[in-house]
């Protein structure tokens, strides 16, 4: 049977090595001549390439030879259903290299101390855009259980053994219901996402004391109250939240010494209020890249979806649900209200927007921009569950 086979795969790199043809990596001669495509990030485009050894000679080196299932190699009906697949595999390794240190959490910080209690919708007029996604979660769920049992209406097969032989799989998609949400009043939504972070940054602390360490951990903190200001909610944040307070009082003594103020003390209060209304001294702000500081900004330890919660950061949760829309499902309210607010970072301000005078349309603009990237970057089509677990765990099955 021939299919759209994968012949080599980079999965932290973005490349990947195909052909249409038979499932024949198990053979001891696969047939060389046949040509095949090479698609690399960020656009993932096909660019034919004249034989197939190519790709076999990369999966002599650190590419990864095909993809398997049960033994079999999974092949795909269509070529932009493999496509679809490397991407998502990409995404879920984070969009490149990102290897968390042996020791803590990615950045400057360690592991929290202890589990926080999981966020609710409680006074939060705009939660109905926080369930949106997680409703899109559970139909991208669902979508993928049909697609492993056919869908009539499709017209097209979709079951994961589709003429099945003893050494493929070849499978087709299957339309997920497209997620559209836009937002009312995000600032309370806003309001948590950014009090969570900050207080997770706060209460893990730099893993040690030396000067790079505290530069990193600082600029997290800053860059976060810059986006604070950026999207006007600072005093959401620091009256209605009580955060510099909150913040004080899981500082550490050592912290607080390297601050110039004692553990939960009126000046350790009074410090993180003005690094959220006015920044770090010397601290530049509005520059770089904004996925790095979703990078620096961790996650608290109830990531359930995470492999190991305590190094989760937002960049880490964003990339994971581009890549598992499944995982919606299974969010806390505080972690989607994290991924709102990282994908509201993510956009540019309108023209004339000034941080210290926000406009409030400014907020639910810039939200609203947030819900329709994440939407534009959510996977169209769904595979069969078999097939949909093979792209997070990026496993590697013979």
């Amino acid at each position: 049977m021939r299919a759209w086979f994968i012949d080599a795969l980079d999965a932290t790199g973005g490349f990947a090595f195909a052909a249409f043809r038979s499932a024949d990596l198990g053979q001891d001669s696969p047939d060389l001549s046949v040509p095949g495509v090479f698609l690399s990030a960020p656009d993932f485009l096909p660019t034919p390439v004249t034989s197939r050894a190519t790709g076999m000679a990369a999966a002599r080196g650190r590419f990864q030879s095909g993809v398997f299932l049960d033994g079999a190699e999974v092949g795909f009906a269509a070529l932009d259903d493999l496509v679809s697949f490397v991407r998502r595999v990409y995404l879920g390794r984070g969009g490149g290299p990102d290897a968390p240190p042996e020791e803590g959490g990615r950045g400057p910080f360690g592991p929290p101390a202890g589990e926080p209690e999981l966020g609710g919708p409680a006074g939060d007029p705009d939660a109905e855009t926080t369930k949106s996604l997680m409703d899109f979660g559970r139909d991208f769920r669902d979508a993928a259980r049909r697609a492993g049992h056919g869908d009539e209406s499709s017209g097209r097969a979709a079951a994961p053994d589709i003429g099945r032989d003893p050494d493929a799989f070849v499978v087709s998609s299957l339309a997920a219901p497209p997620f559209s949400a836009t937002s009312r009043d995000p600032t309370t939504g806003l309001a948590d996402a950014i009090g969570s972070i900050a207080m997770e940054l706060v209460a893990r602390g730099p893993s040690d004391l030396t000067g790079k360490n505290v530069r990193e951990w600082r600029s997290a903190l800053a860059r976060l109250g810059y986006a604070a200001r950026r999207l006007g909610v600072t005093d959401h944040v620091l009256d209605a939240r009580s955060l510099a307070e909150d913040m004080a009082s899981v500082t550490s003594d050592e912290v607080a010494e390297r601050l110039g103020a004692t553990s939960r003390s009126p000046e350790l209060e009074d410090f993180y209020r003005s690094l959220f209304r006015w920044g770090w001294p010397g601290e530049t702000e509005d520059v770089g890249n904004r996925f790095d500081d979703l990078r620096a900004w961790p996650l608290p330890a109830f990531a359930r979806w995470a492999p190991d919660p305590a190094r989760a950061t937002a960049f880490d949760l964003l990339h994971r649900v581009l890549s598992d829309p499944r995982v919606l499902f299974e969010l806390g309210w505080t972690e989607a209200r994290v991924l709102v607010f990282s994908a509201a970072h993510l956009q540019p301000m309108t023209t004339g927007h000034i941080p210290w005078r926000p406009d409030p349309d400014d907020l639910v603009d810039a939200v609203d921009r947030g819900l329709a990237w994440l939407g534009s970057q959510f996977p169209a089509r769904a595979f069969p569950t078999p097939i949909e677990d093979l792209i997070p765990a990026n496993r590697r099955e013979r």
